[in-house]
């Protein structure tokens, strides 16, 4: 029987039907500005199952705890919480590979220089991920902050691994500044961005072009004169405009 069969079936003790177990992959999340549920699925093949319960007991933290320690809710955005499960599976499948019975507590400043470098040239293989190295610091970032957080987390009892040590003030430029020099970046221009390459001359006319037979179409015309015309002391209620006045308009009357 595959376990993951049971994955959605919720746990009911004492009437409670509880939303999330730690026993489980897939997270229910509701959304924190608009309500909507959405699920996060923590598995990864490459995981040992230490580490996989690891990334699934940080991702409880990093949503903030369970909102209802009864029912196991959790809320967070859906952007942020993609985010973080990228984070915390680079981190989990880059130390499954690496030292997969090495705890985080044993882990030494070269093991996460290792780690984010190779983040950096995006060599940790848990997803299909085509993108060119260099990684931004969009991805180093959230990978960083879960490290540097794991310390105090497990010191707190809210985490059952985490790294033993606080991390210098300059340690990410120190980890990154050789590899991104040879990469051609400086690492203050890698840290503000590397922006966007120029477009090319003949795809910037075609936009141009778009965008004028947009300003020159009679619908546009239309609306800019609509929307003047109601910004006027003559403008027209909705209850005018679909009793006639609207159509009047249109004729020009």
């Amino acid at each position: 029987m595959n376990l993951n069969q049971n994955a959605n079936i919720p746990e009911v003790i004492d009437d409670i039907s509880v939303i999330n177990r730690l026993s489980e992959n897939v997270f229910t999340v509701r959304d924190s500005i608009d309500g909507v549920d959405f699920e996060v699925d923590l598995y990864h093949s490459a995981l040992t199952p230490t580490f996989q319960f690891w990334v699934k007991e940080y991702f409880v933290q990093m949503c903030g705890g369970w909102n209802h320690t009864e029912l196991q809710t959790l809320s967070s955005r859906k952007n942020t919480a993609k985010n973080w499960k990228a984070a915390l599976l680079r981190i989990g499948v880059w130390a499954s590979t690496k030292y997969p019975s090495l705890p985080l507590s044993q882990w030494t400043e070269l093991h996460v220089k290792a780690l984010l470098l190779d983040i950096l040239d995006n060599k940790i293989n848990w997803t299909e991920d085509n993108e060119k190295a260099p990684l931004s610091r969009g991805v180093i970032d959230p990978t960083f902050l879960i490290l540097k957080r794991s310390r105090n987390l497990k010191l707190k009892g809210l985490l059952s691994d985490g790294i033993a040590f606080d991390f210098p003030k300059s340690f990410l430029k120190t980890s990154l500044k050789t590899k991104l020099k040879s990469y051609g970046f400086s690492y203050d221009e890698w840290y503000k961005g590397q922006g966007w390459s120029s477009i090319p001359l003949t795809i910037a006319m075609a936009f141009l072009h778009d965008a004028i037979a947009i300003l020159q179409d009679k619908k546009t015309i239309f609306l800019k004169d609509y929307f003047k015309y109601q910004r006027g002391t003559h403008s027209s209620s909705v209850n005018q405009i679909f009793k006639g006045n609207f159509d009047r308009y249109l004729k020009g009357e």
